[in-house]
């Protein structure tokens, strides 16, 4: 069995499943920012169309802080404002 991927319940009925999945995993990292294509090798379930999707709507959110004038993409997390 590979990789298991864990989301709070609160954020994925508040943010949506895809969404809560992919926040979490950032959070995972315990880092200010990581690639786009970091997130891409270690979720090979969606393309890279599908995470910048989700990125962008947590960008929008106010979750997460896109930065995609940069040619490496990095995300900062803002304030967090669903609690784990």
């Amino acid at each position: 069995m590979g990789k298991s991927f864990r989301f709070s319940l609160e954020a994925a009925e508040t943010l949506g499943l895809n969404n809560a999945i992919l926040l979490d995993f950032l959070k995972s990292f315990n880092l200010p920012s990581i690639e786009i294509k970091e997130i891409l090798k270690e979720i090979t379930f969606w393309d890279e169309n599908e995470i910048l999707e989700h990125l962008i709507e947590l960008d929008a959110l106010g979750m997460i802080s896109v930065d995609f004038n940069k040619k490496k993409g990095l995300f900062r997390e803002k304030k967090e404002q669903i609690n784990h």
